[in-house]
């Protein structure tokens, strides 16, 4: 029953006692979908739609956290006037200096959401960003009133019963009470009358009706006794009810809503993360076991449908026994069985190899075979042992019941029976072949976009860049850390020579190419991938130079 109508009704009632007539100081947040209302004397509203439990609740310290996002600002320093609640919905309405505003907070699960409404009911901010937003006119102030006992007509279920006689007993109580009852409220209450979920309606009897009467006046006058239950199990469950039907779970009382809530959410919190890691763990061994036993299969067929070496092995010594009728020339040669002389084996031959070459490549094969063999059976004895220890493990983990001993396996098992995922060898694709050349770094574009990056994105204003002048070809720039404001001759011939071989005059003899300072190299605009402007250039004939000629390292 959390986060139910009866629920958020009694933390209403609470809400009210604790915060009425006090200020709103700030409202933030910094968790996604987490939503805290500071108020005045220090404590907080706590509101959160997230999976797996979203939630409202009281807690009497504000976090301070180092980076938040601060909300609402209208209502700061405002004093709350009073809390309402929808008559049939799971919505909240906080009232400010006598409604000149109001939040209105709407407990729908993960679809939950916080709204500052102007006095008119009109929306001015959202916590949430939602289409809902749009909708000024989605809320009336006729639809709120304080919390207080819920009423209840034995002829309006009487009369759903008629309405709905062709659909089951289980879909009437979901609609019964404005969507009032919940899950628990509904299980119990199938667990106190005895009546089936499944029943059709119109097959109610009188004595049925009456009984599903009686029993719903009874469980509504006891929620009102505002004890609140926390039942212990994989996951707890809360409820305004003492339920017959989890009689035999371990059971917590609380008198006060508030406490029970935070008591739950700690606990379901806790609960759920456990059985989330724990289900992870299974999965990765269950993954384990299932592609153990493929690749058993496979190595047991794989043995199965490996050759007898035997063969091999007779094909040799029936050769070496027989040398002198074995033609080198031939591809095949029939002799007759060592064992057996009276039968004939045809033996295949390697053309050109001698009968000892064509024996000793026998032998090596039976070898070899016999060599897979063994390491294949080795290897399915290790998959087998692997497998039972695996089988042995999930049967363990399936019984753990506490962090303690789930952590005890958690290691082992991310040690030995998470997937080996052989990673490629990544190489991170330049936009330049780079030559070292004694000590000097020479850069050459790869392609015309390639040029573009090597010389607009990497290079710097005082390296110097070469192009061969007139026609196509790579930007090569020649590093200069030094800021030296010329290059030695042969480094400028080398760079030169590099620049006509990567261009379109790579098989002409000599090649003009012009060099300058790359600050004085700019992209004209609109121009096509590898056009570049360039001034205060000079220029020098030289023969191209292949990389691989040079001495020096490449990469």
């Amino acid at each position: 029953m959390f986060n139910s109508y009866f629920h958020l009704k009694f933390l209403v009632q609470e809400l009210q006692e604790k915060i009425e007539s006090k200020f709103i100081t700030s409202a933030f947040t910094f968790a996604k979908r987490e939503l805290h209302i500071s108020i005045s004397d220090g404590s907080d509203i706590y509101f959160c739609a997230n999976n797996p439990l979203p939630f409202l609740t009281y807690q009497t310290r504000t976090p301070s956290p180092k980076d938040k996002v601060l909300l609402f600002k209208d209502i700061y320093r405002l004093q709350i006037s009073k809390i309402l609640l929808n008559r049939s919905d799971r919505q909240l309405l906080i009232s400010f200096n006598n409604d000149n505003y109001y939040l209105l907070v709407s407990c729908y699960g993960t679809n939950g959401n916080v709204f500052l409404l102007d006095g008119k009911f009109a929306i001015l901010e959202s916590f949430r960003k939602t289409s809902t937003d749009k909708q000024s006119n989605h809320f009336q102030m006729s639809d709120f009133k304080s919390p207080d006992s819920i009423s209840y007509d034995p002829e309006s279920i009487e009369n759903l019963i008629l309405t709905y006689g062709d659909r089951s007993l289980e879909i009437l109580l979901k609609n019964i009470m404005n969507k009032r009852l919940d899950k628990v409220f509904v299980n119990e209450l199938f667990a106190r009358t005895g009546l089936r979920s499944d029943k059709k309606c119109g097959e109610l009897s009188g004595k049925e009706i009456e009984l599903l009467n009686n029993t719903l006046k009874g469980m509504l006058d006891e929620i009102e006794a505002k004890n609140f239950y926390i039942y212990y199990g994989e996951l707890p469950v809360f409820s305004l009810l003492k339920l017959s039907y989890l009689k035999n779970n371990d059971l917590k009382i609380f008198a006060n809503c508030t406490t029970a809530t935070n008591e739950f959410i700690k606990e379901y919190l806790k609960n759920f993360y456990f059985i989330e890691e724990k289900r992870n763990l299974i999965r990765i061994v269950e993954k384990y076991i299932a592609a153990t036993q493929r690749k058993l299969l496979r190595q047991k067929q794989d043995l199965k449908n490996i050759k007898d070496p035997s063969t091999y092995k007779e094909w040799a010594e029936t050769i070496l026994a027989n040398y002198h009728k074995v033609n080198r020339k031939a591809d095949f040669v029939i002799l007759p069985r060592l064992h057996n002389p009276a039968e004939k084996i045809k033996i295949p031959l390697i053309r050109g190899l001698t009968p000892n070459e064509n024996a000793k490549r026998y032998f090596e094969k039976a070898k070899n075979i016999e060599k897979s063999r063994e390491i294949l059976k080795k290897t399915v004895i290790e998959n087998e042992n692997s497998l039972d220890n695996a089988k042995k493990l999930l049967q363990k983990l399936g019984s753990i019941n506490s962090r303690k001993e789930l952590k005890s396996v958690k290691k082992l098992i991310q040690n030995n029976y998470l997937p080996t995922v052989k990673l490629k060898e990544h190489h991170e694709k330049l936009p330049y072949q780079l030559i070292s050349y004694k000590n000097w770094d020479i850069l050459i574009g790869k392609s015309a976009r390639d040029n573009d990056i090597l010389t607009f994105k990497i290079a710097r204003p005082n390296d110097f860049w070469f192009h061969a002048q007139n026609v196509p070809g790579s930007h090569v720039i020649v590093r200069n850390p030094n800021k030296r404001d010329s290059l030695p001759s042969e480094i400028t011939k080398v760079a030169a020579g590099l620049a006509a071989f990567n261009s379109k005059d790579k098989s002409s003899k000599l090649v003009p190419v012009v060099y300058t300072k790359k600050k004085y190299v700019w992209k004209p605009k609109k121009s096509n991938p590898g056009i570049a402007s360039y001034k205060f250039e000079k220029s020098i004939i030289v023969e191209p130079i292949n990389p691989q000629a040079i001495q020096g390292k490449l990469s």
